[in-house]
């Protein structure tokens, strides 16, 4: 007579299998989860190499959405194209790759073919809150290296793969041409119709109100991309309240057909808004000699090296009491100003007062007897508004403390600039000299720098 288990041992062999269940079961849950994430690297490494090759193809992939178009692995099952992008930064290609399908809920943040700083995560990449709760989006350019003009084609601003900018509101800091801004929201990005401004030469911005907030997955800002033109100073904010403004773009590149684009799950990064700025002098520090200067009752000795960050120099030496160096500029009236230069007075005989004059006003900063053998910067913050004329005068006076050392005594002068603020950083929004002493300084002709007001 065959015997059955007994109850006990029944119940035991189910606690020990329970057991076995409970210490099982998330390992083998692990093991999957594991193989998956790591068939999701593995993928991304795959794709990125693909992107490399095309890259080295001179395809241009910077900061642009993933799609068939610029990789032909990419499954639109498994990837979120809308959203996955590809980034350079200090010519490496990084990749932010979206999960989708049997991928859903993972990205891989930064991942490039050198850099051990990726990650893969379930959270998303962290540049997803410069983009919540926007209702507004803003614009800015300078012109461009074609040209003076500035041109929008069309925003777009995606949310739950709805366009929430189209049709929406789009104001100017000016009016708009011939061609109306509300064609900047009306969803078609071809090249047929552009908006500009009734004003260029100045920093122009367009800012679309979405009517109401929204978490934005991305948005792409079409300008002419016709001749890959370069727009000067383009930045595009995005904002709550159309008071509390973040850049979330900004670029010195290229324009294409692709757009700009930024996407929630772009590399969090600090964006520091891009400016052009210009010198209106374009012989500050003195590269071409004395070219476009006069001067009368003065010796003068130019130096190739020397002066402030081993510029050129001029060294001044005065036969009267009351002599000048002057240059004449053609500034735009109701703007305003940045002025500085560099002196170094080995004695304290001269005094050498600085001016900015078109004989409607007259600015002032004399340079003290305290400025010894070292290079020290004189500025001004000239406001031309309401001037009629636009022809100036810069003027570095040299006036003898003590005529009975007129023959022997100099001053060094060097690097001068004249900044039209107003035209680089638009009405209203000029910095203070103080922040113009500590971040402007001396540059030739044109450059862009990036600068946080």
């Amino acid at each position: 007579m065959k015997k059955g288990f007994t109850l006990v041992e029944l119940l035991a062999a189910i606690v020990i299998l329970s057991i076995i269940l409970i210490i099982a079961i998330p390992k083998i849950t692990d093991i999957i989860t594991n193989s998956r994430k790591d068939a999701f690297l593995s993928s991304a490494k795959a794709i990125l190499r693909g992107l490399d090759y095309q890259n080295l193809e001179n395809v241009t992939l910077a900061e642009t959405s993933l799609s068939s178009l610029n990789i032909t692995s990419l499954s639109s099952e498994d990837y979120d194209l809308n959203t996955s992008t590809v980034y350079m930064n200090d010519g490496q290609l990084y990749l932010n790759l979206v999960g989708k399908g049997k991928f859903e809920g993972y990205y891989t943040c930064d991942l490039s073919k050198t850099s051990n700083r990726f990650s893969v995560t379930t959270e998303g990449c962290t540049m997803i809150q410069k983009l919540k709760n926007v209702r507004y989006i803003k614009d800015c350019m300078n012109g461009s290296n074609s040209n003076e003009y500035s041109h929008w084609v069309e925003i777009e601003a995606i949310s739950n793969v709805t366009n929430v900018a189209l049709g929406k509101t789009v104001t100017g800091s000016t009016p708009s041409g011939a061609t109306p801004y509300s064609i900047i929201t009306d969803g078609d990005h071809n090249l047929s119709v552009l908006a500009e401004p009734s004003v260029n030469n100045i920093l122009q911005c367009v800012t679309v109100d979405l009517s109401s907030n929204y978490d934005l997955d991305k948005i792409t800002v079409w300008h002419y991309w016709g001749d890959g033109r370069i727009y000067y100073s383009n930045t595009t904010y995005v904002s709550p309240d159309n008071l509390n403004w973040i850049p979330v773009i900004s670029k010195d590149e290229a324009e294409t057909s692709v757009g700009k684009i930024v996407n929630k799950t772009d590399k969090n990064s600090t964006i520091v808004p891009i400016f052009r700025i210009t010198n209106i002098l374009n012989n500050g520090s003195f590269e071409d000699g004395m070219t476009g200067y006069s001067y009368g009752g003065l010796d003068l000795t130019s130096h190739s090296n020397g002066g402030v960050d081993n510029n050129p120099y001029i060294s001044v030496k005065a036969t009267n009491t009351w002599q000048n160096l002057s240059i004449g500029l053609t500034l735009p009236i109701n703007h305003k100003y940045y002025v500085s230069r560099y002196i170094k007075k080995p004695l304290t005989t001269y005094n050498m007062p600085f001016e900015l004059t078109n004989y409607e006003v007259w600015s002032n900063v004399p340079a003290g007897t305290e400025l010894l053998d070292t290079w020290s910067k004189n500025s001004i913050l000239f406001d031309s508004t309401g001037r009629t004329s636009t022809s100036y005068n810069l003027f570095s006076y040299i006036s003898g403390g003590d005529s009975s050392a007129l023959s022997t005594d100099t001053l060094d002068l060097s690097s001068l600039i004249v900044v039209d603020l107003t035209k680089t950083f638009g009405v209203g929004k000029e910095p203070s000299k103080e922040w113009c002493d500590q971040n402007i300084n001396y540059f030739r002709n044109s450059v862009s720098n990036r600068f946080s007001l």
